[in-house]
């Protein structure tokens, strides 16, 4: 019997060690104890599976290899896609959780010592609600255990038994064995095994921790079992040993309770107390952090570690597709299976596929041109090789989807041709050269391929090539991948901190953190098996002789022994953190913490508040959390706007002599100078724009929708527009962004037809269908300099012989409350009317706008009954604003248009880009780029002042 905790079982080891020696663990973590010993000559490791395997062979019984875990659910999820109707697996069959559930309950019950036919004879007497289900229980074992037969694979269980049936007499060398129990669940049948091993000659020594005052039940239960004679370890004097139990000693570690705003903050604290303890002299690698769910800590701990400086190393199991290679491997799938071939495109962004960054628009040239044809890969196919020369990865693609695109193929035959297209593209090639990732990547390559493998022996039915890519992605979003992690900078003399989410891995630290101390993680909640109930169990420990299945009763008294377990690791030191609870959340702290404060006596008990973002200087022990709390303890400015002051910048953001600038950018210069040049100049688009319908509002104009004679002739025009507008936005959009933004524009085309001809009794004289002329334009003079303006409209005309009207189709709303909003809005209209009405002094301006109705803005006196209201046109007056005047009206307001303007193309002309801050801002798209403060008021002079 040993003591809890890293030290008791290595004490143990020490004293066992001697040539010829074999150390074998029930539960696979415990031999890092026998590890961590280092010593010169190493005894023989084996995990529990490795020495039942040897000992059969040895024993002359036949060769089978033991079914892995992904093999049992693979075999799994086909016994149940043949379930029967009438069972009551059939309706949760289909789900994943159903096969995973099953396996790990149909391996309880056989090392217990029941496989199907003992279910089947359980069934026969059982009471009637539990023999239906032990019924059908067989009847999945039964077949389960065909399908393991027959791919000539077994299970531990069933091998142990055949080394206690086999009569065979041969020796085998395993002498002396240790064997560690640790926390392993009741295994009636390798209690057999190893009692049948004694039997044999073989001289076994258990090792087990101390049962006392009720903790390490499992352990006491399983001696019992195995009557053997158990000698007492070393009584001990330890604080935990008063854990659960009445006496409380004097001699504690230094303790500490932190409660954090949330999850994040408390693995911020965590390694700072971490770098504290480094910083009082402990070694890194006396350090280490504990979190019952890894991966929801793992990845936050490492990320701090780095950032704050802490060396860390952890191996933690992480979602398959969060690796980018695994991603990209199914992404191409997905591009092979597609109907079109350019989201092969999409493909050469990925560093893993070799490609020149300028060599990619010559590749979407390509891709269009094969798919203008009609069969887009089939074109890619028959191109010559110097055509894809640039993509050496392109032409394999091109030759697997032409061989395999229409076959129908087994399981089996589709993991080759990954093998083979993997190898072939290249990638395989790709991850030899990336030396910092090349491990985490082959390992994700090989569960991709290991996952499909296993499921390949037990799906006989042919796939077609989309079939085998949606299973792909149902089992690779399921799937785990190992990934270790390290600092490399201290790996070889050993000095990086642990982080563990396993107590049979827990070393003894001279420092330790435990994280995540809440209800439901340690202890786990408490909850009955879906299969066998709380009441199924023990019915059946009681009426079946030689069966024990433990209870959630008896699971929930196992928490205890892993609590203990923890507290025993920590020598020096110990942290206990919990993110704290609020109306929000249901983070409730684990109750085993006010146990261990009773033991503890008087420990630091501290709260971190949100908006804690550094230490105090005098504490920041890392570079980050000084410049860190530097920041936020110097002064705060007042905010100042940025803007441009060198002569060399401002000349890129600046029209060049004699250029025109649009009537589009003076009007947003009006509004913010930064938006405009931004936009105008450097011709940087907001993420939003490229998936939005406001991209599709070209369509219209390029189809001239006015000048169509019928609807269906409108909308024939409009989709051809659509298909084009879709295939320039095609490279800057995922799949599924493209897909919704082609619905969207179908509905978007039809909308705008009906509303076009239910409104066409304007009886407006367009110009000719075959007219240039689809511009708008004057001239202003701002800074000294003349400059001309221009609007792109996509209709020109007039009405009763004399007023202009001029349509802008425009993705922006130009009715009240946006103007208001947006002060560009209103100058873009009125510059746009002042263009039109130069020399007239009246006219009409139609916003055709993705709402619902079209407006129509006016200057002067417009006749027509058209255009008051109704039939889906709003009606604006520009010019009601100048009444009274002694001037012409006309004059007067055009004169105040051309001031605002001549304001605003001064700014553009001046290239400062300096921000002007106001309600707009909340939705500028270049919210992200701009360094001002939203919501200041607008600056003086600007037209949100003055209007």
């Amino acid at each position: 019997m040993v003591r809890p905790g890293g030290p008791g079982w290595r004490e143990a080891l020490k004293a066992q060690i001697k040539p010829g020696l074999t150390i074998t663990a029930l539960e696979d973590s415990l031999l890092h104890q026998a590890k961590a010993l280092g010593l010169p000559d190493e005894p023989d490791l084996r995990t529990f599976g490795e020495l039942v395997g040897s000992i059969a062979r040895m024993l002359g019984l036949p060769e089978k290899r033991q079914a892995t875990t992904g093999q049992r659910q693979a075999l799994m999820e086909a016994v149940l896609a043949k379930v029967d109707s009438g069972s009551w697996l059939a309706a949760s069959a289909p789900h994943l959780g159903t096969a995973t559930t099953l396996v790990e309950r149909l391996s309880e019950l056989e090392h217990a010592g029941l496989d199907a036919a003992g279910l089947a004879n359980v069934a026969a007497s059982a009471p009637q609600g539990l023999s239906k289900r032990l019924e059908d229980l067989a009847q999945v074992a039964t077949q389960f255990e065909a399908g393991l037969a027959n791919s000539n694979r077994d299970t531990l269980a069933k091998r142990m038994l055949a080394c206690i049936a086999s009569d065979s007499d041969a020796p085998f060398p395993f002498k002396d064995v240790v064997v560690l129990l640790g926390q392993a669940k009741p295994d009636p049948v390798a209690e057999r095994f190893l009692t049948w091993l004694a039997a044999r000659g073989s001289t076994l020594t258990i090792i087990a921790e101390q049962p006392d005052g009720g903790l390490f039940g499992r352990t006491e239960r399983l001696l019992s079992r195995l009557q053997v004679a158990a000698e007492a370890s070393a009584p001990g004097n330890d604080w935990y040993d008063g854990l659960f139990r009445e006496p409380v000693q004097t001699q504690v570690p230094d303790a500490a309770f932190l409660a954090a705003p949330d999850v994040l903050t408390e693995c911020e604290e965590v390694v700072r107390w971490c770098l504290q303890a480094v910083n009082d002299g402990v070694l890194p690698h006396r350090i280490g952090i504990f979190a019952r769910s890894g991966e929801s800590y793992g990845p936050l701990l490492l990320a701090t570690a780095q950032r704050l400086g802490l060396p860390l190393a952890a191996t933690i199991s992480a979602p398959l597709l969060t690796s980018g290679f695994a991603r990209l491997v199914l992404r191409t799938l997905q591009a092979l299976v597609s109907t079109d071939v350019r989201d092969v495109g999409r493909l050469a962004l990925s560093s893993y596929f070799v490609s020149e960054p300028d060599s990619r628009s010559d590749l979407w040239t390509l891709l269009r041109s094969c798919h203008a044809t009609g069969d887009g890969w089939e074109a890619l196919f028959q191109l010559p090789p110097a055509d894809t020369k640039p993509w050496p990865w392109l032409a394999p693609l091109a030759d697997w989807h032409s061989t395999y695109h229409a076959e129908e193929a087994k399981l089996a035959d589709w993991v080759v041709r990954l093998h083979e297209l993997v190898g072939e593209t290249g990638l395989a090639e790709s991850l030899a050269e990336r030396h910092d990732m090349a491990s985490r990547d082959q390992r994700a390559l090989q569960v991709l391929q290991r996952s499909l493998a296993d499921r390949a022996g037990h799906s006989a039915a042919p796939l077609s090539l989309r079939s085998y890519v949606w299973l792909c992605r149902r089992v690779w979003e399921t799937e785990k991948v190992i990934v270790r992690v390290h600092d490399w900078r201290t790996e070889s003399a050993g000095q990086n901190a642990s982080f563990v989410s396993d107590t049979g891995s827990l070393d003894d630290y001279d420092a330790l953190a435990v994280v995540g101390m809440v209800e439901g993680s340690l202890p786990r909640r408490r909850r009955d098996d879906p299969v066998l109930s709380d009441s199924d169990r023990r019915w059946i420990n009681e009426n079946v002789p030689g069966v024990f299945l433990e209870s959630s009763e008896a699971a929930a008294e196992a928490e205890r022994d892993e609590f203990v377990r923890v507290c025993a690791s920590a020598a020096r030191r110990l942290l206990f953190t919990y993110p704290a609870s609020d109306d929000d959340r249901d983070n409730v702290p684990t109750l085993y913490l006010d146990e261990a404060k009773r033991c503890l006596g008087d420990v630091q008990e501290l709260t971190v508040r949100k908006g804690h973002y550094a230490p105090s200087p005098s504490l920041c022990l890392s570079p980050a959390d000084l410049a860190m709390r530097t920041c936020l303890d110097d002064p705060v400015p007042a905010r100042q706007i940025p803007f441009l002051t060198s002569p060399a910048a401002m000349v890129i953001v600046q029209p060049v002599e004699g250029d025109e600038v649009s009537a589009n950018e003076i009007a947003e210069a009006a509004a913010c100078p930064f938006r405009a040049a931004v936009r105008h100049r450097l011709k940087i688009d907001p993420p939003y724009t490229r998936s939005s319908l406001g991209a599709l509002v070209v369509v219209a104009e390029r189809a001239r929708l006015h000048a169509q004679p019928d609807m269906d002739t409108a909308v024939a025009a409009m989709q051809v527009e659509l298909d084009r507008r879709l295939a320039e936005l095609f490279p800057a959009l995922e799949s599924w962004e493209h897909s919704l933004l082609a619905s969207a524009g179908r509905r978007f085309v039809a909308k705008w037809a009906e509303r076009e001809f239910g409104i066409r009794s304007r009886q407006m004289e367009a110009d000719p269908p075959d007219s240039p002329v689809r511009h708008l334009g004057g001239r202003l003079t701002a800074s000294g300099r003349s400059t001309s303006f221009g609007l792109q409209v996509g209709d020109l005309g007039v009405i009763n012989g004399s007023v202009p009207v001029a349509r802008v189709y425009s993705s922006r709303s130009v009715g009240d409350n946006a103007r208001a909003d947006d002060p560009s809005i209103d100058l873009l209209v009125r510059l746009a009317a002042m263009a039109l009405a130069v020399g007239r002094g009246r006219a009409a301006l139609e916003f055709d706008t993705l709402d619902e109705d079209r407006v129509v803005f006016t200057v002067g006196d417009v006749v027509g009954k058209r255009f008051v209201g109704g039939g889906g046109i709003k009606k604006y007056p520009l010019d009601d604003l100048v009444s009274g005047a002694v001037r012409d009206p006309f004059a007067d307001w055009c004169d105040r248009v051309k001031s605002t303007a001549r304001d605003a193309l001064a700014q553009v002309l001046a290239g400062q880009m300096r921000p002007r801050p106001g309600r707009y801002c909340e939705r500028c798209g270049y919210a992200d780029l701009c360094r001002s403060a939203k919501g200041q008021d607008a600056t003086e002079g600007g037209w949100a002042s003055s209007n």
